[in-house]
């Protein structure tokens, strides 16, 4: 029996150091570590924009009642030129007493209120960017943030992204390794990360009216880039 339990210690123990040696040969190796950055250019294909209806009026029922006319006026343009995939939602509402500071007494005093209800507007309809624009401001909003231009499908882009990367640091590494008169004998580590791709915000302006006769605003979204990096440690000999 004694005999038995030693024959299974002794084979622990052999298991147990034998990776004690692997191990230590890993840490051992010699390595080359490489970083890759990739980069792919996306046309935007979905468009944000802030919509905003200000009403201002001596009393808080009347900014509202005027704020509420516009506001539906306003929506109703937008659902009639947006598309089944665009969405329109509010994204905000306030009612604020409006006070201006008077010379003569020193003081603040009520002068009024003022009434905000801002939409947000998703549309991938980019072509018609300019014409929302102008076309809601003509019936009651005053202010426009946006539009904000960003892609649907990110993944598709990063993982094409970190194609390149990966690429990038392979033939870096393929170059170091040449160069320095060694051989690459495998990857011990990576470490992919994506940077996510940054929308494309355009100008921000408030209008009060807008000509019959004037033309669409010009909108340009351009390219958004996005792009990848990876860290990849090589072991050589």
């Amino acid at each position: 029996m004694f005999k038995y339990r030693f024959m299974i210690f002794l084979l622990f123990a052999l298991v147990i150091g034998s990776q004690s040696v692997s191990y230590a040969q890993d840490n051992n190796a010699r390595t080359l570590n490489v970083n890759g950055r990739g980069e792919v250019k996306a046309r935007p294909d979905v468009a944000y924009i802030n919509i905003s209806v200000i009403s201002k009026a001596k009393t808080a029922q009347a900014a509202l009642q005027d704020n509420a006319n516009k506001t539906t006026n306003v929506l109703n343009k937008i659902k009639s030129l947006i598309g089944k995939e665009d969405t329109v939602k509010t994204s905000g509402f306030n009612l604020a007493p409006v006070y201006d500071y008077n010379q003569a007494t020193k003081k603040s005093e009520l002068t009024g209120y003022s009434v905000s209800n801002h939409l947000i507007v998703k549309t991938v309809d980019l072509d018609n960017l300019g014409n929302l624009i102008d076309t809601t401001t003509g019936v009651g909003a005053n202010r426009i943030n946006g539009p904000r231009f960003d892609i649907l499908d990110k993944d598709k882009y990063r993982k094409d992204a970190l194609r390149l990367a990966v690429k990038d640091a392979k033939d870096t590494a393929t170059v170091t390794a040449e160069a320095a008169g060694v051989s690459i004998v495998r990857i011990m580590q990576l470490n992919p990360n994506y940077n996510n791709p940054q929308p494309i915000y355009a100008r921000s302006y408030e209008r009060m009216k807008v000509a019959s006769d004037q033309s669409s605003t010009p909108i340009e979204s351009g390219d958004i880039t996005v792009s990848a990096s990876v860290n990849i440690t090589y072991q050589i000999q």
